[in-house]
């Protein structure tokens, strides 16, 4: 399968997703589906665009012609790499999503994201990059709890160590 087709079957994929999103939505409360809504015309925007660039010759460009298996110095191949890399992420996206209601959004969210960060990154895993994964998952998580708490008055799980 092309990336390409990829693109393209993913993105009609997802507008249907979306469309039957748009057709279930009920809200209690005038102003109940204002985020939804808004993240929804986001989605629908970049899809759109997806599709329009698809079919021009900007991602005829972008395709890999060196062929993707191609070994790696561990012997392993990139397919395979990636596809232990989503694993990976996955596995520590459902602890971050199964931990966060008792351990708190706070410390969930800095070390979930430092950890993935730090997993998916090309360099060294010094001391120097965990500081800064640790302290990016810090302000990133921060800047989510400040939206949820105070512009969409919906409040977060402070976990254990906040109660």
């Amino acid at each position: 399968m092309s990336p390409l087709f990829r693109d393209r079957l993913g993105s009609l994929l997802m507008a249907g997703f979306l469309l039957v999103l748009w057709f279930q939505r009920s809200y209690t409360s005038p102003f109940g589906g204002m985020f939804p809504d808004t993240i929804m015309g986001i989605m629908t925007v970049f899809l759109v665009i997806t599709l329009i660039l698809s079919f021009t010759r900007w991602p005829a460009m972008l395709e890999d012609t060196g062929g993707s298996d191609h070994e790696t110095e561990e012997g392993d191949t990139s397919s395979g790499r990636r596809l232990r890399q989503v694993l990976v992420v996955i596995v520590l996206l459902a602890l971050w999503t199964g931990l966060y209601r008792s351990v708190g959004f706070a410390i969930t969210g800095t070390l979930g994201f430092a950890a993935i960060a730090l997993y998916l990154g090309d360099r060294s895993h010094g001391l120097r990059d965990l500081y800064r994964a640790l302290g990016f998952g810090m302000l990133v998580s921060f800047i989510i709890y400040m939206v949820f708490a105070y512009f969409l008055l919906v409040p977060l799980p402070p976990g254990f160590l906040f109660d």
